[in-house]
C-alpha cells in the first residue's frame, strides 16, 4: 500500500506538476491553502505533510506550529517547501520563523524534484 502525502501549496501549477511526479511512488492528496489542508486532515490520515512556507492567509510556518501542538497530528513528519530560503530575511518571514519551525526538513523548490523525493523517502523509511 502506498504511503499517503498531504501536499499543501498555493501555487496550483507547482502543486499539480510536483504531485504528478510524486504520484509515481506515493498517494498524493493536494490542497491549495492551509484551510483546505486542515479540512483534509480532519477527514483522512497521512504519513507525511509537505507545506509551502509562504502561503496566505496562513503561512506554512504557522500551520506547522499548530500541527506540532496537536496530539493527533504532531507525529506526522513535515517537509517545509520554499522558493525563498536565501531571501527570507527580505520577506515578512524572519530567521525566527525558521528557528521555530518544528518540522523535519526544509527543501528549496530550486533544488528540484529529485531532492524533494530523496527527503520524502528518508522520512518515510
Amino acid at each position: 500500500m502506498k504511503k499517503r502525502i498531504l501536499f499543501i501549496d498555493d501555487d496550483p501549477d507547482y502543486l499539480s506538476s510536483t504531485s504528478l511526479f510524486l504520484k509515481k511512488k506515493y498517494e498524493v492528496i493536494t490542497a491549495e491553502s492551509a484551510e483546505e489542508g486542515w479540512e483534509k486532515l480532519k477527514k483522512e490520515k497521512f504519513d507525511l505533510i509537505i507545506l509551502d512556507a509562504m502561503m496566505r492567509p496562513q503561512s506554512g510556518f504557522t500551520m506547522a506550529e499548530k500541527l506540532k501542538m496537536d496530539p493527533e497530528l504532531q507525529n506526522i513528519p513535515i517537509v517545509m517547501l520554499t522558493g525563498v530560503v536565501p531571501y527570507i530575511p527580505n520577506t515578512k518571514y524572519s530567521s525566527d520563523d525558521i528557528l521555530r519551525f518544528k518540522g523535519e526538513e526544509f527543501v528549496e523548490k530550486s533544488e528540484g524534484l529529485e531532492k524533494l523525493l530523496s527527503v520524502i523517502e528518508k522520512l518515510l523509511e
